[in-house]
């Protein structure tokens, strides 16, 4: 019988603690949020958008820049008074078209962001403003860069919630048409990002 400090199994034994460690620690990524993950900066860092797992749109439009689409994927309630938007930009133009992101967050100090973007409650008359934390930032994604022909940018964006009796409300993103009657889907008690 080999002793388990032998060369070989030892070996043998790292292998499996490292392997049991990797898939615990992608079991706790995923109970944390995994594919449908915080899309808040963590610890600091900006970050442009993160990838998650693919979701059919709600909603889609050509936008006004030639061969590109713009695609609503999720609007939720995430926090008593927040309302989180998920969408995404694609470039379908001719190779070599690359496209500056930058009229999504046009005024000075949101440059790089999606902060121009807006929710509009037309019953309600009220228009909705992306969040900001408490240095003035915009809650959404930042440091945006360019988008080459045949690319995809997950984008997202935070808003103070409308009332819970409103059901839809219309989306604007720079560049693209208005989405109009986005559902908002009801808060779920387990939804908390």
């Amino acid at each position: 019988m080999m002793s388990i400090w032998s060369p070989g199994s030892w070996f043998a034994s790292f292998r499996v603690v490292a392997v049991l460690a990797l898939v615990a620690l992608a079991g706790a990524s995923y109970a944390c949020g995994g594919a449908s993950e915080d899309l808040t900066p963590v610890d600091g860092a900006d970050e442009s958008a993160r990838r998650v797992e693919a979701v059919d749109p709600i909603a889609e439009a050509d936008a006004d820049w030639p061969g590109h689409v713009t695609q609503i994927l999720e609007l939720i309630r995430i926090d008593d008074g927040i309302l989180q938007l998920r969408f995404a930009i694609l470039n379908h133009g001719p190779e070599g078209t690359v496209t500056s992101l930058e009229a999504l967050g046009s005024a000075p100090g949101d440059e790089g962001t999606v902060a121009d973007v807006h929710l509009v409650d037309p019953e309600g008359t009220k228009k909705y403003f992306v969040l900001r934390d408490a240095e003035g930032r915009a809650l959404c994604s930042r440091d945006l860069e360019p988008l080459a022909s045949g690319g995809r940018v997950e984008l997202w964006a935070r808003f103070p919630a409308p009332a819970d009796d409103v059901a839809s409300i219309d989306v604007y993103v720079p560049r693209a048409p208005a989405f109009v009657g986005v559902p908002i889907p009801p808060r779920s008690p387990t939804v908390s990002r």
